[in-house]
């Protein structure tokens, strides 16, 4: 039986995707708040209604299990001398009327998206305003090696983006939302490519999507590096790499901003910020996945920093 004081209907959104959306809630034993993922399972005498509400349970369940998976393999591995946890922990699910739930650790800072719209938010006051060099190191600096560790572990997140990087009041960084997230099987370095969000999809995955390949078999360690240089792009120029803030708002087609990603450049970042950050970022925005800077790669670069 859980343990938590469901929302209210005027509860606090906290956010919502394409698979569910994510309340403020509280665990009465701990008196602790969590936040709460809620995915609708309709119930129903339609069988093909039926299908999908089981479906999104067998979602909900797997989604929570690979959080709990990830997060002890962090735990076993991240350096004794820091107790953080770069990524959200799971502390269960349970069904609850129509609705399947994943309970999950709430992180008071809100997400990454909302910390880029604060500052431009600032910006339109101050034309100045911009993430300073000090915090824009220490996202990277806790994102770069939390990737390598789940990628050392063939784990790939598949939809990596601002709404899924996490802080907390203390600034650490928690990535969160496996929903996508796949296991690379032994011996093998791509898997199929199941969806994720347009804006980050990586040049190889539009290959995909604009009919120039069949094989779905695409996805690899290296799409999650290009998701993780357009979220720092973004972070320092408060834009997309390939997508102005004016044609954000138009919302352009999937074939247009896979076109731009697949044979334009990025555009350039501010000489503001250290050229060793903008050439790791950079590095992480090279088209051919082959060339592409690895997790591992960028994480010694760090350490040599």
């Amino acid at each position: 039986m859980h343990s938590i004081d469901m929302p209210p209907p005027d509860h606090t959104d906290l956010g919502s995707g394409g698979f569910g959306s994510v309340y403020l809630a509280l665990d009465i034993k701990s008196n602790v708040n969590r936040a709460l993922k809620k995915i609708k399972i309709k119930r129903t005498n339609n069988k093909s209604e039926q299908e999908i509400a089981l479906d999104n349970i067998h979602r909900g369940q797997a989604e929570a299990q690979v959080m709990n998976d990830v997060y002890q393999i962090l735990k076993e591995e991240t350096d004794s001398s820091s107790s953080i946890i770069h990524t959200v922990q799971s502390f269960g699910s349970f069904i609850n009327g129509t609705d399947f739930y994943i309970v999950m650790e709430y992180c008071e800072g809100g997400d990454l998206k909302h910390y880029i719209d604060n500052i431009k938010e600032v910006k339109n006051q101050n034309k100045d305003a911009k993430v300073s060099i000090e915090n824009a190191w220490k996202i990277i600096r806790q994102i770069i090696p939390t990737l390598c560790i789940l990628h050392d572990h063939g784990i790939i997140h598949s939809d990596l983006k601002p709404e899924n990087i996490l802080l907390t009041k203390d600034f650490q960084v928690k990535i969160t939302d496996f929903g996508l997230a796949g296991k690379l099987l032994p011996g093998k370095d791509k898997m199929d490519f199941h969806g994720g969000t347009f804006n980050y999809y990586s040049p190889e995955i539009y290959s995909v999507i604009l009919g120039e390949r069949i094989n779905k078999d695409i996805l690899t360690i290296a799409s999650d590096m290009w998701s993780c240089g357009i979220i720092l792009f973004q972070l320092l120029m408060l834009r997309h790499p390939f997508i102005s803030e004016e044609e954000m708002s138009q919302r352009l087609s999937s074939e247009e901003i896979g076109r731009r990603i697949k044979s334009l450049p990025p555009a350039e970042l501010p000489l503001y910020y250290p050229k060793n950050m903008r050439d790791l970022i950079m590095r992480m925005l090279i088209k051919d996945p082959s060339q592409r800077i690895t997790a591992l790669e960028a994480k010694e670069i760090l350490k040599a920093d």
